[in-house]
């Protein structure tokens, strides 16, 4: 039962409106097992020729419980989005919150899109599985008990069918459950992965358009969605032989029971009013027995997206129970080793870097430039050799509090939101107006982001389009520059898209801040190795 134990954590952060979502599903329950009876004594008045007085008023009681059974449910319906919704959305945002937290080495594998399906649809289903046993599980036990007692009451051997049924109802789910489970997955996997591809059609719809590949593209598309038709099909076989075996028990039951009581109608034992009520009553047994076998081959579905959620949650995160820096003075690499795949990025390296200087570092493709200061912000764990910032090893601090404190790093591929330029560059920083009017002015950027007439509120859209590669940079540049208090800044291949003017202007007012920071740059632009006073060759 740990999937239900799972979601419960999230589900009962909402007690109170939990609580009268369980009394109307009772409620409900009990006015379901009321109308059957109140119709079995209609019929048997109308046989019996009672006066129409009399039937209209029993008649208005039924009409009465129909309405007040029409407005529960609609509350009932209400109160299950929004318990469902909320629970949903706070174990997503748990499970990103995690993920965030993660080393890069274990997600950098996996399509966004595919993760992002694959928490959404699993988070939904095991949040509304568990939801819906509050509802289904008690309103279905509560029918089943009572018609149990009922039947029970009126004729045993009715009662007897109805046991049979269940018991081989739970044969059959124990002698399929693991083929159920095996296929559950596989089924899930190729759904993520044929979402994951869809998502590719527009994300790289630039890059289709450039290179006339759509052709190409859709082949893509074509063979993920054939893989995962081909699972589904054989899911929906497997998943139709449960049901219909189950079915064809159901049916013979009811043969039996029908028979059954057609014989003592006409040997007189029973009413055909008793009759009615043990038909609906047999019916609300059959369908609660049906339901338990339902939920069994429901249950096998939510254990897939219970485990495939607590295997993200299982990957070690980073620490951030470590020790607080909130300023870095220095940082000592020694014999600094890290492999990719058994590729070997970086051997031996070892170097200080002190408050006070422009490092630049340069170096080929592939030479490990990048990787260094991903593995300086501690995105990296599994390097060999050794790491100190101010003395203390890299992994003893809170790497995830000293990235928010003490760096601000400009990436090579700047990374921009599909927001407004300014909430690009404000982020979760505040920001001194008056600076940034003189950086607006340092990177020449006075036309493109004009306070005066808004522009500063213009939307960035989802893929950039609307900015040039040069706006694109100076946005990253700014918003680095200006992140508060920072000691490191680190700005990778800053000026490859950089206008001439532009970039002397950076440079020169990196060396004007640099007495109390230390400052990194990776570049393939040799007259920067001119300007900073160390260059690092990789």
């Amino acid at each position: 039962m740990e999937p239900i134990k799972f979601a419960n954590k999230y589900i009962l952060k909402n007690k109170k409106i939990l609580i009268i979502y369980i009394i109307l599903c009772v409620l409900l329950s009990i006015l379901g097992m009321i109308t059957p009876m109140i119709s079995a004594t209609i019929l048997d008045l109308i046989i019996k020729k009672t006066s129409i007085n009399c039937i209209f008023n029993i008649c208005l009681i039924l009409f009465l419980i129909g309405i007040m059974s029409l407005v529960l449910s609609y509350i009932k319906n209400l109160i299950f989005i929004k318990i469902s919704s909320y629970s949903a959305i706070n174990l997503n945002i748990d499970i990103i919150k995690h993920i965030h937290q993660v080393p890069i080495r274990f997600i950098s594998s996996m399509n966004s899109a595919y993760l992002n399906h694959r928490i959404n649809t699993d988070s939904n289903e095991i949040i509304n599985f568990t939801l819906s046993l509050y509802s289904n599980f008690i309103q279905s036990l509560l029918i089943l008990t009572i018609s149990s007692i009922i039947l029970i009451s009126i004729n045993i051997k009715m009662f007897l069918i109805s046991i049979i049924l269940a018991v081989f109802s739970l044969i059959i789910y124990n002698l399929l459950k693991k083929r159920l489970y095996r296929f559950n997955i596989k089924l899930k996997e190729s759904q993520n992965n044929f979402f994951s591809e869809l998502n590719d059609q527009l994300f790289y719809i630039k890059f289709i358009k450039i290179n006339s590949i759509s052709d190409w593209f859709i082949n893509k598309l074509k063979s993920s969605f054939n893989s995962y038709f081909n699972i589904r099909i054989k899911y929906e076989k497997f998943s139709c032989i449960f049901d219909n075996i189950n079915g064809i028990i159901v049916m013979i039951a009811q043969f039996i029971f029908f028979i059954l009581g057609a014989i003592e109608v006409l040997n007189g034992s029973i009413s055909i009013g008793i009759f009615t009520v043990m038909t609906t009553y047999f019916n609300s047994l059959k369908d609660s027995i049906s339901y338990f076998s339902s939920l069994a081959k429901s249950y096998q579905t939510n254990i897939v997206s219970y485990k495939r959620l607590k295997d993200l949650l299982k990957i070690p995160s980073e620490n951030h129970t470590g020790k607080l820096i909130t300023s870095i003075d220095e940082i000592f690499i020694d014999n600094l080793s890290f492999k990719y795949e058994n590729n070997e990025i970086i051997k031996d390296f070892t170097f200080t870097f002190s408050k006070g200087n422009v490092y630049g570092i340069f170096g080929k493709n592939g030479s490990g430039k990048s990787t260094l200061i991903d593995i300086l912000l501690g995105l990296h764990n599994n390097f060999e050799g050794k790491i100190f910032i101010n003395n203390d090893s890299i992994k003893i601090i809170n790497i995830s509090k000293a990235r928010e404190l003490c760096f601000g790093v400009c990436e090579q591929e700047p990374m921009l939101i599909n927001d407004s330029i300014y909430n690009n560059i404000l982020l979760n920083t505040s920001i001194d107006n008056l600076e940034l009017d003189g950086l607006i002015n340092l990177l020449n950027l006075n036309e493109f982001i004009n306070k005066d007439n808004k522009n500063i509120d213009s939307i960035i859209d989802p893929y950039c389009t609307n900015l040039s590669g040069g706006e694109k940079q100076k946005i990253s540049i700014l918003r680095t520059l200006l992140k508060q208090n920072t000691s490191v800044l680190i700005f990778d291949e800053p000026t490859s898209a950089l206008d001439y003017k532009s970039k002397i202007n950076l440079i020169n007012y990196l060396k004007k801040i640099k007495h109390n920071k230390i400052i990194i740059i990776i570049s393939h632009d040799y007259e920067i190795k001119d300007m900073v006073d160390e260059a690092i060759l990789l």
